[in-house]
């Protein structure tokens, strides 16, 4: 297929099989400028799944043709990655995970504007795999770390653990972290376990807990079992989200106490109650209450 040249002019192809299905590329002739090159030309973003990421790449202008995106392992293998047109200026491959390979995968993309001008940007995945076995996935900086047993997980997965920043308008210890990927359920019966170490010297550690980051911004309280030894707070999930963890200062609320107080009473066995409230870690269980009469 023979087209002109026209410096600025641009073609979409559109291909339809046999099924009805359809995909299309979009490309324009371009004169290469030798040495330009434009960094923000390219962004690029990543969303894990169970057994591969998705690479998103947004353009800032129209491109002469598909970017084309190249995967290095830490190992030293090389994989070029099929670049599908998602729209004018949007593109996105996959790459899927070799349960054979460790570490880090370094995804670059390069491409060339109408004019020439060339434009590259890189983006890191990390492998860390889960067997049915067992294994874990650990943060970058040591803080956050998730271990399955035998039989955690149903089968097997690559697990990342992304630093979420630190939480706002909420008594925070260090940084939240958000495991990927998400919507992957657990064995129930075994599980995870997922640890936050509390920064050094932080005081009276017990006050903390772990908290799991809601669909509508507020925090709730997940467990909070204490390891000295290696100054971390843990719990047990069923799934991956984004978690932190949260100081407890504030006693629970007491209201509503009845009898009240200094009330004449005729009745020999008067009823007792009150209501109670705790907007943090809350109350788990009946046996976590005690209450005393008189001292």
């Amino acid at each position: 297929l023979s087209l002109p040249g026209r410096q600025g002019g641009r073609y979409r192809v559109r291909v339809r099989d046999g099924e009805g299905l359809q995909a299309y590329r979009t490309c324009a002739p371009f004169r290469p400028a030798v040495g330009a090159a434009v960094d923000s030309m390219l962004v690029c973003t990543s969303t894990f799944y169970r057994d591969y990421a998705a690479i998103r790449v947004e353009a800032d202008r129209v491109l002469a043709a598909a970017p084309r995106l190249r995967a290095r392992w830490d190992g030293g293998r090389e994989a070029e990655l099929h670049v599908r047109q998602r729209a004018l200026r949007s593109y996105e491959a996959v790459l899927v995970f070799d349960p054979n390979e460790k570490g880090k995968v370094r995804i670059t993309a390069s491409a060339i504007g109408l004019g020439g001008e060339a434009g590259h940007q890189t983006t890191i995945a990390e492998q860390q795999p889960v067997e049915v076995s067992g294994g874990a996935v650990r943060s970058g900086d040591g803080m956050a770390e998730a271990r399955f047993d035998s039989a955690g997980v149903y089968e097997r997965l690559f697990g990342r653990v992304f630093v979420a920043g630190v939480p706002r308008d909420v008594p925070a210890a260090g940084l939240a972290y958000r495991f990927s990927p998400g919507g992957i359920p657990f064995n129930r019966r075994d599980r995870a376990i997922v640890s936050l170490r509390h920064p050094a010297g932080f005081e009276r550690p017990e006050r903390l807990g772990l908290y799991e980051l809601e669909d509508d911004s507020t925090w709730s309280f997940v467990d909070n079992r204490l390891d000295l030894e290696s100054a971390a707070v843990w719990a047990r999930v069923s799934h991956f989200s984004t978690v932190a963890l949260l100081a407890d200062d504030d006693p629970p609320e007491i209201s509503d106490l009845r009898p009240a107080s200094g009330k004449s009473l005729s009745d020999k066995r008067p009823g007792l109650s009150a209501a109670i409230r705790d907007d943090m870690s809350g109350i788990g269980r009946e046996e976590d209450i005690s209450v005393l009469l008189d001292g």
